[in-house]
């Protein structure tokens, strides 16, 4: 649950980018599409040069937390 808030804005700007699009399309056509093409790259630019900063916990590790040690 960690960043509730900003998936939530996340997905309301999301949304509200999407209506928008479908509002101007018919006017627009061309330069909604360009735009779209431009969000989309943009995005993809920024997941891949974010660093993955969690620390994924190995199955070995999980089973010697739950497992008691005597």
């Amino acid at each position: 649950m960690d960043n509730l808030f900003q998936y939530v804005l996340h997905y309301v700007l999301l949304t509200i980018m999407i209506v928008g699009a479908l509002l101007l399309f018919p006017f627009f056509p061309k330069f909604v599409l360009f735009l779209a093409f431009f969000i989309m790259l943009g995005i993809a630019i920024i997941i891949s040069t974010r660093e993955d900063t969690t620390q994924k916990e190995s199955r070995v590790q999980r089973v010697n937390e739950v497992t008691p040690k005597s």
